[in-house]
């Protein structure tokens, strides 16, 4: 009876070794950790809308001059309308108020966890920098002259919880219906930029039957966003974004995006750029012309 009892403890022991760190490692029900307390803070207000901190601050000079102190105490607040989680943005998080949008660098990944679309934020933008890169105001933490531009580096992700604060998250981003000939006027490109609109009946350029970029080279991709009054503008897609090897869709239909202005080298280039594929919305499988 004793050496029955010992030898079924000992095939218990083994036999819950053996299980335990099998189910250990099962991330099958993996999910995005929770952006946080889903509350706004109290006492916290904005004391200027992005339009008018544009107007202020804000100095067109399409990447020829170094960022720009913000030296006042300005708050600013709006709700996050693109983030990083496809790859799509880069240590950027991009928001919006009713007035204008605005994009803010920071110097880390995976930046959703915390700061994802639909979260509503507040910038204290005393100490940071605003820059024009190309066309689109960025704000940032320091002036960055590593590259062969200068530029605004991102905020620090352990200096952040000082300069963002973190409100209510779930909430609808407001999307306004726009066209491209209008995202196309050079003079309202500052009031436009960074904000979340949709287009409605686009299609890809005929010849853009490659994919969104090079998830290879990590060579971003530019394809053609025509609508079917024959008005076109530029789609950009980083080649890290996950969706890069995507083929864009066929036909045409409604597409969201958030709009930007990029000025180096020759021309003017107005371009969209999608959070991922379900802003790509075509309802029909035949081009418009």
């Amino acid at each position: 009876m004793k050496l029955n009892y010992i030898k079924n403890a000992v095939i218990a022991i083994i036999t819950t070794a053996i299980l335990v760190p099998v189910s250990s490692c099962v991330k099958d029900n993996f999910t995005v950790p929770s952006p946080g307390a889903n509350i706004n803070p109290a006492g916290v207000q904005a004391t200027m809308t992005i339009k008018q901190f544009k107007q202020r601050y804000y100095v067109p000079a399409l990447g020829n001059a170094l960022p720009v102190l913000i030296p006042d105490s300005v708050v600013l607040t709006g709700i996050i309308n693109g983030d990083d989680r496809s790859g799509n943005f880069y240590k950027t998080i991009s928001l919006q108020d009713s007035t204008g949008g605005i994009q803010l660098k920071i110097a880390g990944t995976n930046l959703y966890y915390t700061y994802p679309v639909g979260r509503r934020i507040w910038i204290k933008t005393k100490g940071l920098y605003i820059f024009d890169y190309g066309g689109t105001a960025e704000i940032g933490a320091y002036i960055d002259l590593a590259g062969t531009h200068p530029s605004v580096g991102g905020i620090a992700l352990s200096n952040a919880p000082n300069s963002i604060i973190t409100g209510e998250w779930g909430l609808p981003v407001p999307v306004q219906k726009t066209t491209i000939s209008q995202l196309s006027n050079v003079g309202s490109y500052i009031d436009l930029q960074s904000m979340l609109y949709e287009i409605d009946s686009v299609q890809f350029g005929a010849g853009d039957t490659l994919t969104y970029a090079d998830a290879l080279t990590k060579a971003s991709g530019s394809l053609t966003l025509s609508d079917c009054a024959g008005y076109n503008m530029v789609l950009y897609s980083s080649g890290y974004a996950s969706f890069a090897t995507a083929r864009p869709s066929n036909g045409h239909g409604n597409i969201l995006g958030i709009y930007t202005y990029y000025a180096y080298g020759s021309g003017n280039h107005f371009q969209f750029t999608i959070r991922d594929t379900t802003d790509v919305r075509f309802t029909s499988s035949i081009r418009c012309h």
